[in-house]
């Protein structure tokens, strides 16, 4: 019976080509430019989501107003780490992470012949590898940044320098400018590990650690100095059901330490000031601090997409409905034919429906075919780095499987149910088209249409 409704319906579908091109490329076209967009805003709304108890990381920021204004900064002294990790017994696991001084957006690395300027790079703690999820390649996140000159490299730049990625051992030269604390110093690193890259979906993307070990080596006093304004970005991992607001007098205490300090040094005060933790998983949509790694999520512009993809998508269906009923009517004649030979209601009914699924079914698979093509300009224009392997999780599966069930339903009720209702006798006289019986949900359907364009 399955087969048969299925012939039936690639049979009407070849007998109509012009209609059934024009009904699933309409649909698939809505699903592919609806998906896309959805995928983007879900990539935005889910940054530094991937990371094992991304619920439990904070990033330690701070906020004071001054006369001149009020002002939100995402990095800290670098005394912050030290006196935090020593006076909250809440915190599980803590680290930083220091991009180079003066140079961080033009780092000269060099190995043999090749040379190039890099970005994101950053000194920090082995403690980094537990608190952020990075796949390692080759090494071990125990050892791989314990001493001085360590380096630890993604797979980009591993084939990049050295064309391969098992690349232990092996050395970069390194070019740090420290400002006017000591003039600029080139020196080899040594590759301890090899990690995957980072997601893009991250808002601090990763091309190199290197030790903290090694800045320290030049810069002795870092952990004292509470007036380097160079950036410092202090991250906390806090022990399983611990709450934030049980910080609150350390980073109070803190922050009155850190007016004297700023007293005592400018003979100034703040108004107002106190640390505080961010969520991992907020600071790409918080706009109050400027200054970012990378820009923030613009949340308007988040929800202008949205409702862009959820119109594209309601003209797509209620074009794909509409067309359903066009050729439901122009087939009129065969349903009062099949009902005069003896098909049953449920028959009909089922092979409406039958019918309807191979529409939509062809214009899913359609759809993935065209978000593949459009995916590449698609992430060209919104500097996203989204892949097509990413949509074909769970999640999208199940919706994928609900939604075609309900253009199915939606588009071969009315001929299920209306159609065939209509005597067999009235159908073969043409009473339905010269009554115009069955143009009235065309209608509406159009009108909604247009309104919603």
């Amino acid at each position: 019976m399955i087969k048969n409704f299925i012939s039936l319906s690639i049979r009407s579908i070849k007998k109509q080509k012009g209609y059934a091109i024009v009904n699933i490329f309409g649909l698939s076209l809505g699903i592919a430019c609806c998906v896309l967009i959805f995928s983007y805003v879900h990539h935005e709304l889910n940054y530094d989501n991937y990371h094992q108890d991304a619920g439990r990381i904070y990033r330690v920021e701070f906020y004071h107003q001054s006369q001149t204004g009020e002002f939100y900064s995402n990095s800290v002294p670098g005394p912050v780490e030290p006196i935090l990790a020593e006076s909250c017994p809440q915190i599980e696991k803590m680290t930083r992470m220091i991009p180079p001084f003066e140079n961080r957006k033009n780092v000269l690395i060099q190995h043999g012949e090749n040379s190039y300027f890099e970005t994101n790079l950053y000194f920090t703690t082995p403690e980094v590898f537990d608190i952020f999820k990075y796949e390692f390649i080759f090494g071990d996140e125990l050892t791989a940044l314990n001493d001085p000159n360590d380096l630890v490299i993604t797979e980009s730049m591993a084939m990049k320098y050295f064309g391969e990625l098992n690349v232990i051992g092996k050395r970069l030269n390194i070019e740090i400018d420290y400002d006017w604390y000591i003039p600029v110093v080139r020196e080899d690193y040594e590759i301890t590990a090899v990690i995957r890259d980072t997601p893009s979906n991250t808002h601090i993307p990763v091309s190199m650690l290197l030790s903290e070990s090694t800045i320290k080596k030049h810069l002795p006093w870092l952990d004292e100095y509470w007036r380097d304004y160079h950036s410092k970005y202090t991250y906390i991992k806090l022990k399983k059901d611990t709450e934030v607001a049980s910080l609150h007098t350390q980073l109070e205490q803190l922050s009155d330490h850190y007016h004297e300090e700023y007293k005592k040094y400018t003979d100034r005060t703040w108004l107002n000031n106190y640390f505080y933790l961010q969520p991992l998983t907020k600071i790409h949509t918080d706009k109050n601090v400027k200054y970012k790694i990378i820009p923030e999520a613009n949340t308007y512009h988040i929800q202008i997409y949205s409702l862009i993809a959820l119109v594209v998508l309601l003209i797509g269906c209620l074009n794909f409905i509409n067309m359903s009923v066009s050729v439901g009517i122009k087939n009129i004649k065969q349903l009062g034919i099949r009902k005069i030979v003896g098909a049953g209601k449920r028959h009909l009914v089922w092979q409406c429906y039958a019918e309807s699924f191979i529409y939509a079914l062809m214009s899913f698979l359609l759809a993935f075919c065209l978000m593949e093509l459009l995916l590449p300009f698609f992430n060209q224009l919104t500097g996203a780095e989204m892949k097509l392997g990413a949509f074909f999780n769970l999640n999208v599966i199940l919706a994928s499987v609900c939604f075609l069930a309900l253009i199915v339903f939606l588009s071969g009720s009315y001929n299920a149910f209306v159609l065939t209702n209509i005597k067999s006798a009235n159908i073969l006289r043409g009473n339905l088209l010269t009554q115009g019986k069955g143009s009235f949900l065309q209608k509406i359907l159009v009108i909604i249409q247009f309104t919603v364009i």
